[in-house]
């Protein structure tokens, strides 16, 4: 994969990866500025700020601009806000990839963040937690990061609670914006068909208007693992099963995650893995059984997740821990 690299005036980052053979483009731009880096008065800001951004920036003026324009190019357009950060993206024809970046960096670069549109947005995303809290699935993932990180920003809900969407001011969102979308501390990358791409100075224009702020202080060491139990009664079908494992693992090591991710794949991210072999197959105990990994910058964490009737909630869990344990001794 050939790269290119340069940097805007902001310091963010720019990379090219070219992909031959492919005919579209996908833009994407990034900040460590997720839930991470909230301070605990400000959870679900920086998810908040996601969907605001989409109302519309100095050109695209509308929201209506912002989704026709990406429609009108045959664009995929979104975003997605996790612990760790915040990320905008469009995937379009190679063709199309001056109008995309334009659009991509003017509504997430130099958002209006129209104090109206606060208000309206607030009940958007007070129905999203509101979705989140009835999905007894979704709702396992937020106890099992609450019961390995407790009250660290980990342990909070990405969405943030209801009562502080309820408050958040246009001072607030901004403050935090200014404070955490630092150029040095994100990244742009332009992965595909890059024969399309505007010249070097167009692409510094378009990356450089995201704000120029120095670089923020480093976010909150992780907590050490925990060996907490949460568990919520809910009048529900199933029993919703997640267990949690820190391995002790450099999480800044690229081979150590590569290793990481089949090992999590080899114990529940197939139909031919340990956990759906035995647990669903032979002993009928779930539909839905997998395990997955995942990596910050500082730690590493394997999850096990299962669907299942509460009579066999126990028998599945002392199975899954039997097999975690048959496959870090024997391999």
């Amino acid at each position: 994969m050939p790269q290119n690299d340069s940097v805007a005036p902001n310091g963010l980052p720019i990379h090219r990866i070219a992909l031959p053979g492919t005919r579209t483009l996908t833009a994407l731009v990034a900040f460590d500025a997720g839930a991470r880096s909230e301070r605990p008065e400000e959870n679900g800001i920086a998810h908040f700020l996601e969907h605001l951004v989409f109302k519309g920036g100095e050109t695209f003026d509308h929201y209506r601009k912002v989704n026709e324009t990406a429609e009108r190019m045959g664009g995929v357009l979104n975003a997605f806000t996790s612990h760790s950060m915040v990320a905008f993206h469009i995937t379009v024809r190679a063709e199309s990839a001056d109008e995309a970046l334009d659009l991509l960096t003017d509504f997430s670069g130099r958002p209006l963040l129209d104090a109206d549109e606060l208000d309206k947005e607030r009940g958007v995303v007070i129905q999203e937690i509101a979705r989140y809290n009835d999905q007894p699935s979704a709702l396992a993932e937020m106890l099992l990061d609450k019961a390995t990180f407790g009250d660290h920003p980990l342990g909070r809900s990405v969405l943030g609670p209801e009562e502080h969407l309820r408050t958040f001011t246009r001072d607030q969102v901004v403050g935090f914006r200014d404070r955490r979308w630092a150029g040095a501390k994100g990244g742009a990358f332009l992965v595909g068909a890059l024969d399309h791409l505007p010249s070097d100075e167009r692409l510094a224009e378009l990356f450089g208007r995201f704000p120029d702020v120095p670089e923020p202080g480093p976010v909150e060491d992780a907590p050490a693992p925990s060996v907490d139990r949460v568990v919520e009664t809910r009048d529900t079908n199933q029993s919703h099963l997640r267990l949690a494992y820190r391995p002790d693992l450099d999480a800044s090591d690229p081979k150590v995650r590569a290793a990481l991710s089949i090992y999590g794949t080899l114990l529940g991210g197939s139909m031919g893995s340990r956990l759906f072999d035995e647990i669903r197959e032979q002993r009928g105990l779930a539909y839905s059984v997998s395990a997955s990994a995942w990596s910050l910058g500082d730690i590493t964490q394997l999850q096990l997740s299962a669907g299942l009737d509460s009579t066999k909630t126990l028998e599945a869990y002392a199975r899954m821990r039997e097999i975690v344990q048959e496959l870090h001794d024997d391999g």
